[in-house]
């Protein structure tokens, strides 16, 4: 991480986890760190460009983002336990309907009936539901229509 004082004080993120009596204080995974530090190299830059700042102190750092643990991958049979037997029916089709489009969790809270165009087989994305807030979808890829065919 470097022994600026810009390394130092990333090294000293944390993050709380609990509430009341039972909070503890935790370090930031150092992938969360890597794209806290690319943003401010990001921000330097521009204060470089608009000449609030002649050198950019980030690029002394070095974070790494390796991960802190192995993901676990689900089998078959525990994925088939998860959705046929642990959800509901909504949350399933929500499933089933990210399995076969890509979509990411606000762009499928968003969908609404009238986002669905049964003739013609597609699914245009028109909104996003990012904690609770209706918004734009994220990217301009999204808004455009994914088609399915019936095999």
């Amino acid at each position: 991480m470097g022994h600026s004082p810009l390394g130092i004080w990333l090294k000293t993120l944390k993050r709380t986890e609990g509430e009341g009596e039972d909070a503890v204080q935790v370090d930031l995974a150092p992938g969360t760190k890597k794209k806290i530090c690319d943003l401010m190299h990001v921000l330097f830059e521009h204060a470089i460009r608009w000449e609030w700042a002649d050198r950019n102190p980030i690029t002394a750092v070095r974070q790494r983002s390796k991960r802190l643990s192995v993901p676990k991958l689900l089998t078959v049979a525990e994925l088939s336990s998860l959705l046929f037997k642990g959800l509901g029916l909504r949350e399933r089709v929500t499933v089933f309907l990210d399995f076969g489009t890509g979509l990411r969790r606000g762009e499928l809270a968003g969908l609404k009936w009238q986002d669905i165009d049964f003739e013609n087989r597609q699914i245009i994305p028109r909104r996003s539901i990012v904690k609770q807030r209706v918004g734009p979808v994220k990217t301009e890829a999204l808004g455009k229509a994914i088609r399915w065919t019936i095999v």
